[in-house]
């Protein structure tokens, strides 16, 4: 299922901590043989991250073939599976995300 998550952000965050946190949630959400499926996918998402001033915008998207990573309207990263698509917004839509309200928010549960 296609599907997209664009996050404004209201302060500046470094391209470290995105990669660290995206590892981090992903190992956390996953068992060890699915993070090896993903490992490479993840690692190749995380080396184009760029760091983030206020107001820029990262744009997370799945169309049914390829995972793509933009800012700002740049795309950064085209490629991966469906299983590194489902890792990747599964940090902010899965069972355990980075944060249950927010995720909540996301999907509009109430």
């Amino acid at each position: 299922m296609p599907r997209r998550l664009e996050l404004a952000y209201f302060h500046d965050i470094d391209a470290e901590d995105f990669a660290e946190a995206t590892l981090e949630t992903i190992q956390k959400n996953l068992t060890l043989y699915e993070f090896n499926q993903v490992k490479d996918d993840i690692e190749a998402l995380n080396a184009r991250y760029r760091s983030v001033e206020e107001g820029d915008r990262y744009v997370l998207s799945w169309d049914g073939e390829q995972l793509r990573l933009a800012l700002n309207g740049e795309v950064l990263f085209e490629g991966g599976d469906a299983d590194a698509a489902s890792a990747m917004f599964g940090i902010w839509l899965g069972e355990t995300p980075l944060g249950e309200d927010f995720r909540d928010e996301l999907l509009a549960r109430q």
